[in-house]
């Protein structure tokens, strides 16, 4: 298992809490979201971006969506302006980066084997709470739909007829 699939499954669980909703791999206003956290109660949201590499960290600053029509929207600006996370976070192996190389707006978490250790917690950004329920409910059980059918291929070539 790679690395940032290891942080991944790990960090699911490290950071549900009672009824929250918890995902990977989101795709959320044209960009990714490592995980996902919807917090119950408060439908906030916590994004949390997983960095293996200190290139990748500061490639992802550099990151625009060239679809809109000036291609100056980049992940971080939407973030910074409240149009996307209530709350961000970089999740990276123990000191790969420091807590003063994050900005201000995000939070730090050290992955070490198994645990997570918070450095510096995430800032609340904006006050608005998730309402896309009904985008979250397709792709959820659209994601769903495509690993059932992975594991079932996976099954059938592993039968001997």
């Amino acid at each position: 298992m790679k690395l940032a699939d290891k942080i991944k499954y790990n960090l699911m669980y490290f950071v549900r809490q009672g009824f929250d909703i918890v995902t990977p791999n989101y795709y959320w206003h044209r960009f990714e979201a490592d995980v996902l956290r919807i917090i119950s109660g408060s439908n906030y949201t916590h994004e949390f971006e997983i960095k293996i590499s200190r290139s990748d960290f500061f490639a992802d600053f550099k990151k625009n969506n060239t679809h809109w029509k000036d291609g100056k929207f980049d992940k971080h600006s939407l973030i910074k302006s409240g149009t996307r996370c209530n709350r961000f976070s970089f999740v990276v192996p123990k000191g790969l980066i420091s807590k003063e190389e994050v900005p201000d707006y995000a939070g730090l978490i050290y992955y070490n084997s198994l645990s997570f250790d918070v450095i510096k917690p995430a800032k609340l950004i904006h006050k608005n709470p998730f309402n896309d329920w009904k985008e979250l409910a397709k792709k959820t059980a659209s994601r769903e739909f495509q690993l059932r059918m992975e594991e079932r291929k996976k099954f059938h070539k592993s039968q001997k007829y």
